[in-house]
């Protein structure tokens, strides 16, 4: 989904369903009580193929303390201003390279390549400075690959993550 469409959708909704009330988005007495706990840990479930500045969707949620991560879009969407840490671990095949870009906004903020003769991993560690409603998600290049193949011992636990949390709200 284009950048500006998802954020068009955040700025102009009235209202929004939340279990069985609605939230009106411009009235405090209808809104949750604030809890400024936020932290979210995806990954992917199975391989995408070769791309080329291709936004990333981390589909499967392991964690997704206060509803931040879309995992319909792949977007983190900061609900407070603070300060952010952001994880993103690149998994690669044998003969394969890819890049992960963090990008906030629609710019590169920081990025990791993989590069390996073997199975490998590579990962990247950040802290961003965010305000609230800023966007960020991860970019990539090269072979898109979801997880290792089961190694006969059932470990297919390497996988291509994405994952943040608050650490402090400002």
């Amino acid at each position: 989904m284009d950048f500006n469409v998802f954020k068009s959708y955040f700025s102009h909704a009235q209202s929004v369903p939340h279990g069985f009330v609605t939230i009106n988005l411009h009235d405090p007495r209808t809104l949750p009580s604030r809890d400024p706990t936020v932290a979210f840990h995806a990954y992917l479930a199975k391989d995408g193929g070769a791309v080329q500045s291709a936004h990333v969707v981390f589909d499967t949620v392991l964690l997704n303390i206060g509803n931040a991560y879309s995992p319909l879009h792949g977007i983190f969407r900061a609900p407070y201003n603070g300060t952010y840490l952001f994880s993103m671990t690149a998994v690669i095949s044998p003969g394969h390279q890819l890049h992960f870009f963090l990008t906030k906004d629609d710019k590169t903020e920081e990025f990791v390549f993989a590069d390996s003769r073997d199975w490998d991993q590579a990962s990247k560690t950040t802290i961003l400075a965010l305000n609230v409603d800023d966007y960020v998600w991860v970019e990539a290049n090269g072979e898109l690959m979801g997880s290792w193949p089961d190694d006969g011992f059932g470990h297919t636990h390497m996988h291509s993550s994405f994952s943040g949390f608050l650490i402090k709200e400002m």
